[in-house]
């Protein structure tokens, strides 16, 4: 088997590689390219990831990418993927979250999480939505939610904080 890896950053843009060969096959391959903004909330990633699946005998392709910006006061980030076995749609993901100043060191946060699952019974994708409000302090954020599939759950979740911290 081989392994390697590698990445650099410059200008703070963020390029990562890896690749992973064993048993005379790629069994894994992935990628990040990425910007962050220093000192405003705007940035993005991308990332892809193939990945061979010994219990399907067939490759599984990931897809994600993260976009973040503010729009004066109001910090929006937006987190989505998808995964592909074989050519066909397993999994979604969407989490696009907002942040809004409220006080020193405190941000009002909301937003929706959509999670989607590929049915192997019914060949099609089972769909849960989870809108969520709470507050963030510093670099803590805790929101109430409710997820919409399954059971209709309801929880307190740590959300990924929203926003820059300035130099």
């Amino acid at each position: 088997s081989l392994s390697a890896s590698g990445g650099f950053t410059r200008d703070n843009y963020t390029f990562d590689a890896n690749l992973k060969i064993s048993e005379s096959r790629i069994s894994e391959i992935g990628m990040k390219f990425g910007y962050t903004n220093p000192t405003e909330f705007k940035g993005f990633m991308l990332e892809y990831k193939r990945s061979w699946v010994d219990a399907n005998k067939q490759y599984a392709d990931e897809f994600d990418g993260r976009f973040e910006y503010a729009f004066g006061k109001l910090e929006a980030r937006a987190i989505a993927g998808f995964d592909l076995q074989g050519g066909k749609l397993q999994k979604t993901n969407v989490d696009i979250g907002m942040a809004y100043p409220i006080g020193k060191g405190f941000k009002a946060i909301g937003g929706i999480q959509q999670n989607g699952m590929l049915n192997t019974q019914t060949n099609a994708m089972d769909m849960s939505y989870r809108p969520y409000i709470g507050a963030q302090y510093g670099g803590v954020a805790l929101s109430f939610f409710h997820d919409t599939g399954g059971k209709g759950t309801t929880g307190i979740m740590l959300n990924i904080p929203i926003g820059r911290t300035k130099p």
